[in-house]
């Protein structure tokens, strides 16, 4: 799960955002962290927390300035790469994502709602 700012994203392809990731089992004590980019790029030091599990609370992370997605027609379609790492150090799954920022308005054409 992610929540952020909104920010202009004409303006700047950045955002801060809070970070929380959760797993619908698995064995305790999980930690997750963020690489910049694809599995080969630097892990963030701040970007990293404990896995939420059900009964048991994680914790999440502010991800600053993080560069956001965009449609190839847009810009670059800049991902990043999420690990669950293990208590040994040992990256057990990873995944990659990218963020994005959308906004809801209301579409007079279609009298209803729609994103941008």
């Amino acid at each position: 799960a992610a929540v952020g700012t909104a920010p202009d994203h004409t303006a700047s392809p950045h955002a801060d955002v809070w970070l929380e990731v959760e797993a619908a089992g698995g064995p305790e004590n999980l930690r997750w962290r963020v690489r910049e980019g694809g599995p080969g790029g630097p892990v963030l030091p701040e970007v990293r927390g404990r896995l939420t599990m059900p009964g048991s609370k994680g914790s999440g992370a502010w991800f600053k300035q993080a560069r956001l997605w965009m449609p190839w027609q847009h810009g670059e379609p800049v991902r990043h790469t999420l690990e669950v790492v293990g208590a040994e150090g040992t990256v057990l799954h990873s995944q990659r994502f990218g963020l994005r920022c959308a906004e809801i308005y209301y579409e007079a054409r279609t009298n209803g709602p729609a994103f941008r």
